[in-house]
């Protein structure tokens, strides 16, 4: 194999990698303990150059490993959106103690960018969810 060759084989390696590693890139997992349900959600994107999207995951189809090409969808407010649905999945009624936050990683120097966006929030049930403002019951 001669060098060019090796490099042609290199990039294209490189390439499905990334695409393999771009699939599934929306998840959403929840857990209980001790009596609490919490809810994790990653997104995340593959950029070239810190600004061309290359790939990204699917909102609408989070743990599908469904994927889109040349678009970046790892932002705070889809994952908003996500956790809303999380809220209806599980049959809770709101969230609370929400933690968002977002992590970048360069790989092989600025060429390519992972950007992740985690949300992370307690869901709350009906028993749990708070009271509306002057629903108490002030009746002796």
């Amino acid at each position: 194999m001669t060098i060019r060759g090796f490099s042609r084989f290199a990039f294209g390696a490189l390439g499905a990698a990334l695409l393999a590693g771009a699939a599934g890139c929306v998840s959403i997992n929840s857990s209980s303990q001790g009596g609490r349900t919490l809810v994790d959600i990653s997104n995340s994107s593959w950029l070239l150059l810190n600004v061309i999207p290359l790939a990204s995951g699917c909102p609408e189809h989070p743990d599908a490993y469904h994927f889109r090409l040349f678009q970046n969808t790892a932002r705070l407010e889809n994952n908003m959106k996500l956790l809303d649905y999380a809220v209806r999945r599980a049959g809770a009624v709101d969230f609370g103690e929400i933690v968002s936050y977002t992590n970048d990683e360069s790989v092989f120097f600025i060429l390519f960018k992972h950007h992740v966006c985690h949300t992370s929030a307690e869901l709350l049930f009906e028993q749990e969810a708070p009271a509306a403002p002057g629903s108490e019951d002030t009746s002796p």
